[in-house]
């Protein structure tokens, strides 16, 4: 899955190189969705330098209301034009019939960080060394923005139109507001059973609602599915998850395996020689050095924890699942 405007290109690259283990997703997570703009500069009145333009637009999403102090617009990038961004994004889904549209969605905790947005070029030690500590608070110290949920949304919107339209599959992020996302879901796709789009297409991502959460959504998206993860959401909630599979809100037909490993050290201009490009292709088909061990061991860890949990799961039902989210018809 892509999560920004830096990322998308790289996946598709992939996809290209290696179709039969890339299964290409092009999107916008919400912590990447203050770097878009849905006002097209280029074409006001008048001439704005970098800066206002960036106060302006940075300023009409940023919460609490208050002054951006000129170190942060400083880190910030110029903001990109939504509308020919997803045109774009269209197109790349156009050229692949199996692709789909993630990570997407809406988060109320996130704060932006002062370096601008996670994986700028200034946390590549970081990556490279993990030993670095100090890099990782250099690059993740939050500021006190938040993007407005209104933008947010507006950005999640065009994604699940656009997934409608083209009937493909999407992966929902969703932290602290999973009663917003629900009614947006209604609001895009009914009640997910039609012909028009079916609930197995939907994805909700590391998923660490409710229980009662969940037996809201499966009871208007019957084969919704929630992708589950040792690195995230299974360790903490995992009493939850056990909770609903006894009391049927959750079934073998609703689960997903997924590994959430970050890649963001690998998207730098540094590093786009032609060693490093294979290198980052052998990564991310879990080739390289380590790699593979990592990807497997966190996938075979997970699925023996929810064998434990819900009954009936098996890795040949699992995989049906997952056929059936990629399952896209005209």
């Amino acid at each position: 899955m892509s999560t920004n405007f830096i990322d998308y290109s790289l996946i598709h690259d992939l996809s290209e190189n290696f179709p039969c283990f890339v299964n290409p997703n092009y999107g916008v997570h919400p912590w990447f969705s203050h770097l878009f703009t849905f006002e097209n500069f280029d074409q006001e009145d008048g001439y704005l330098t970098t800066m206002e333009i960036k106060r302006k637009h940075y300023s009409s999403i940023f919460q609490p209301s208050k002054e951006i102090s000129d170190e942060l617009l400083m880190a910030l990038p110029v903001p990109i034009y939504f509308p020919e961004f997803i045109k774009r994004i269209e197109q790349l889904l156009l050229e692949n019939p199996k692709s789909g549209i993630g990570e997407i969605g809406i988060d109320k905790v996130f704060r932006v960080p002062q370096c601008g947005y996670l994986g700028v070029k200034e946390c590549q030690e970081w990556i490279d060394n993990p030993k670095l500590k100090s890099k990782v608070f250099e690059c993740t110290d939050r500021s006190p923005f938040r993007t407005s949920m209104e933008h947010q949304v507006k950005i999640l919107k065009q994604f699940l139109l656009l997934a409608k339209k083209l009937h493909r599959h999407i992966s929902l992020h969703c932290v602290g507001n999973d009663g917003k996302l629900f009614n947006i879901l209604k609001e895009i796709f009914g009640g997910g059973n039609g012909k028009t789009y079916s609930s197995e297409w939907i994805d909700l991502h590391s998923y660490s609602g409710s229980i009662e959460q969940i037996r809201v959504y499966t009871k208007s998206f019957p084969n919704i599915k929630f992708s589950i993860s040792k690195v995230l959401n299974l360790e903490r909630y995992k009493e939850r998850l056990r909770k609903a599979f006894e009391l049927h809100y959750v079934g073998v037909q609703n689960i997903l395996l997924e590994s959430d490993l970050g890649l963001d050290g690998l998207y730098w201009e540094e590093r786009q020689n032609q060693k490093c490009e294979d290198d980052r292709y052998e990564f991310l088909i879990s080739r390289k050095e380590g790699a593979q061990n990592r990807h497997t061991g966190l996938l075979k860890d997970t699925f023996e924890q929810l064998e434990k949990l819900g009954p009936g799961i098996t890795l040949q039902k699992l995989d049906k699942n997952y056929a059936e989210y990629l399952s896209i018809s005209d």
